[in-house]
């Protein structure tokens, strides 16, 4: 072989071994790309499930918290139902026991006794039998009724019976 040919051989050769070399570090790359794909994949799902973890505490925490708090106020509104159910009978009961006590009143004050329906009715009887008392208005916008007087009032028509008096409602 001559010296070219040898120096051929041996650039081939060192040519061969640079490229296992470079194809050697290129599967030392993969393997350590996967691996710190792995070792990333990790580290995060372990950050994750631990933040997760964590999450999930403090929200059940902050659950029972409330839970807690909605059962003493629950507790606190059955209570307050149970009174408030007493203080609505009461303040009924006592209600209608007034709207009875004032209707008695109403009627003992308003309904007139024996006495008083006989003593009306004796009246209506003699106004019946006696004739109906007559009132008029004068031509001065005056209220007069007819009664038997000998003192001079009003008259109408020209008649000269002067037995039409005035009302005054300050005496009676």
């Amino acid at each position: 072989m001559t010296p070219e040919e040898q120096k051929l051989y041996t650039l081939m050769a060192i040519a061969e071994e640079q490229q296992n070399a470079i194809n050697q570090a290129i599967q030392n790359l993969n393997i350590t790309q996967d691996q710190i794909k792995t070792v990333i994949a990790t580290q995060t799902q372990g950050t994750v499930s631990n933040a997760v973890n964590e999450g999930l505490k403090q929200g059940s925490e902050q659950l029972l918290g409330t839970a807690k708090q909605l059962h003493q106020l629950n507790q606190s509104v059955r209570k307050n139902i149970d009174q408030l159910s007493w203080k609505f009978i009461a303040l009924c009961g006592s209600s209608i026991f007034a709207v009875v006590i004032a209707m008695m009143i109403f009627f003992v004050v308003m309904v007139p006794s024996l006495d008083e329906i006989q003593q009306r009715r004796a009246d209506l009887k003699q106004l019946k039998e006696h004739p109906p008392l007559q009132v008029r208005k004068t031509s001065e916008g005056k209220i007069v009724v007819r009664i038997m007087t000998k003192q001079p009032c009003y008259d109408f028509d020209k008649t000269k019976v002067f037995d039409w008096c005035e009302i005054d409602p300050k005496k009676y």
